[in-house]
């Protein structure tokens, strides 16, 4: 099994948990986001998803999208 690529913030709502399509690096940003956000239920989930936002002194902050190196044929 292959570690998560980002890990998202559900808060629970209308008798389940929900995203706002927020995906971060660590667990730690995630539950962070989460309880800044809500006084409701919330959990930190693995996602598959590419990280697109970052939590830094208590602010959302977008990622800079990763550097991928072109693939070199030899």
């Amino acid at each position: 099994m292959l570690p998560p690529v980002s890990f998202v913030s559900e808060i629970f709502a209308d008798d389940h948990y929900a995203d706002d399509g927020v995906r971060f690096a660590t667990k730690a940003e995630a539950l962070a986001y989460g309880g800044a956000r809500t006084n409701a239920a919330y959990r930190a989930t693995p996602s598959d998803e590419p990280v697109n936002y970052r939590w830094t002194d208590g602010k959302l902050a977008r990622a800079e999208p990763a550097y991928v190196p072109p693939h070199v044929k030899y």
